[in-house]
């Protein structure tokens, strides 16, 4: 199978660093002419959870090129999806295919451009920071969930499985839409949350408000994927209906328990979105993630007051209106469950 992974930041380095370590046909893709002269030049070189792997590859550029590819997989930011979405279709093979790696719910954005066919989405476990251009850090373990877009597997995602599993751990699924929307919920809270509080996923569950203000988010994602007719999936050991919380209700021990457990098991994992605020860039996802879930559950005539407000913090971030911190804390109590 000849891929091409169109951004090689955190999530698409690692990825690619491993299948070019098997032999595995995959061209780079960066809109960075800088990370592609340093790739080419250097390589790339990973650590972290997936063990270190150094590999050199001459196929990175800045722009898709060459014979038409069976499959384009796109990691790009979830504001760059689109662009990348409509320069994947001339280097697409008849029946090639894209897949986003995005957060969200990006499948509908890619098919409106490529086609409604011709989109697979894979929802991603792990996480990663590029530290320099070609330099990766794995911080979380996990894998790639695969799937068709509204129906059951099909040969073609049983092949990529098999091909992406050269590189990571990867399971079919024929409910994308279920393992989407827990990601969904999980990225709400740790990476909207971790971003304006500015902690990693360990240092979130080990408080007890900010745990509570996890379940509240977590519990308001999954109101709207009920609305939405979504039966939701667990994903990295997490099933959200164990971490429900009704308004006023008491969070159940075993709730506690599995987030600790899940908080240290990610506890070095340090949101991208966070990483970029910190930079002084835009996170390129909140719309995509809070903002998604507040928008969607008025117009199921729900409310979804703390990811709303999650989405307000980290924009004024953006804008340069407020900063990082724990100050935040006092609004946050107010819209708790």
């Amino acid at each position: 199978m000849r891929i091409a992974i169109c951004g090689v930041g955190g999530i698409g380095g690692p990825l690619a660093a491993f299948l070019l370590r098997e032999g595995r046909d995959v061209t780079l893709v960066t809109g960075s002419a800088r990370v592609a002269e340093a790739i080419a030049r250097d390589g790339l070189r990973v650590t972290g959870r997936f063990g270190n792997c150094v590999v050199r590859t001459p196929n990175v550029a800045t722009e898709l090129y060459g014979i038409p590819y069976d499959s384009i997989l796109l990691a790009t930011r979830s504001d760059a999806l689109e662009p990348a979405a409509r320069a994947a279709i001339p280097f697409l093979k008849p029946d090639g295919f894209v897949v986003t790696l995005q957060n969200g719910i990006p499948e509908p954005r890619a098919q409106k451009i490529v086609g409604a066919d011709r989109v697979l989405g894979a929802v991603v476990g792990y996480g990663g920071t590029m530290h320099a251009p070609g330099v990766y850090e794995v911080t979380g373990g996990g894998g790639l969930t695969i799937g068709e877009v509204g129906r059951p597997a099909t040969p073609r995602v049983r092949a990529l499985a098999e091909e992406l599993s050269a590189a990571v751990s990867v399971r079919v699924t024929d409910n994308l839409a279920g393992a989407r929307w827990t990601k969904l919920a999980l990225n709400c809270a740790l990476s909207s949350l971790g971003a304006a509080l500015g902690l990693t996923a360990g240092e979130m569950v080990a408080q007890a408000s900010i745990r509570r203000a996890f379940f509240t988010i977590v519990s308001e994602v999954v109101d709207v994927a009920d609305a939405e007719g979504v039966k939701l999936e667990p994903l990295v050991g997490l099933d959200l209906k164990r971490l429900y919380l009704r308004p006023g209700g008491h969070v159940p021990f075993a709730a506690e328990m599995l987030l600790r457990a899940a908080g240290f098991k990610y506890r070095r994992v340090r949101s991208g979105m966070l990483q970029r605020l910190e930079q002084g860039r835009p996170t390129g996802q909140i719309d995509d993630l809070s903002g998604f879930v507040a928008l969607a559950a008025v117009a199921h005539g729900l409310a979804a007051p703390l990811n709303a407000l999650t989405c307000e913090i980290v924009k004024s971030i953006e804008r340069g209106e407020a900063t990082i911190g724990l100050h935040h804390l006092p609004a946050i109590a107010q819209r708790l469950r």
